[in-house]
């Protein structure tokens, strides 16, 4: 299930994904890395997905190469350090600076309908991302019981 968090974050949720980080961890740290490492390899369609659509978007090819995924406590994330990323996905044309020395001024606005690029990868990839994780924690319990 995706939703948004606070700060614009965007959230796809596994069923059975955090209690099974938080078990692992309390079992089995080698097996908790092999896992996280796995859910980066579940996640990559996302990021291929959405650097292929930023490329198309923005001529520089700046914000593609800002994406990267990082793993966290209990899962992984596609991050951007790009400070012109919510303007490149969510914009609209006509949008003008609110605050600062370009108030009222232009932003640059890319082509196409929001959203343009990662979460449009997302809304893309979401089941079959979810599919994956939720496939590979069955495999992870089983391989952990099976020893």
């Amino acid at each position: 299930m995706m939703a948004f968090t606070h700060g614009g974050g965007l959230r796809i949720e596994a069923e059975g994904l955090e209690e099974t980080i938080r078990a692992l961890k309390s079992i089995n740290k080698d097996i908790l890395l092999e896992f996280k490492r796995g859910l980066k390899e579940d996640a990559k369609p996302i990021l291929t997905e959405a650097r292929n659509n930023a490329q198309a978007i923005a001529r520089t090819g700046a914000y593609a190469s800002s994406m990267a995924l990082r793993t966290l406590a209990n899962g992984v994330r596609i991050a951007s350090d790009d400070p012109g990323a919510g303007t490149i996905e969510f914009a609209n044309a006509g949008a003008v600076y609110l605050s600062g020395r370009r108030r009222g001024l232009p932003v640059g606005v890319p082509k196409g309908n929001p959203p343009r690029a990662l979460v449009k990868a997302v809304l893309d990839n979401e089941n079959a991302v979810v599919d994956a994780v939720e496939t590979r924690i069955e495999q992870t319990i089983r391989k952990y019981l099976n020893g």
